[in-house]
């Protein structure tokens, strides 16, 4: 099972101590992701591999202007808002 995110552009989440960040909502299947310096292509029929046991893509039901980032990772891999992990970091 995944976790699902709804985020908007430009806001971004951690995996661990890894940040991603929406930078193009091309439709409600196409997102893209940066990920560092590489820029990935997450789309609602594949997953891709980000991380060692970890994987993203869109969820279904996407809106205008919204991604909604389907999260596969082990249940001992931390996942954050970028807001809510500087909060805990004290960033």
């Amino acid at each position: 099972m995944a976790l699902v995110l709804s985020m908007r552009l430009e806001e971004d989440f951690f995996v661990g101590d890894e940040r991603f960040v929406v930078v193009e909502i091309k439709s409600a299947s196409h997102v893209r992701v940066q990920h560092g310096e590489k820029v990935l292509d997450l789309y609602t029929s594949r997953a891709t591999p980000v991380l060692p046991n970890v994987r993203l893509s869109v969820a279904d039901r996407g809106q205008l202007g919204l991604a909604r980032i389907a999260i596969e990772a082990p249940k001992s891999v931390t996942i954050l808002r970028g807001a809510n992990y500087r909060k805990l970091s004290g960033q």
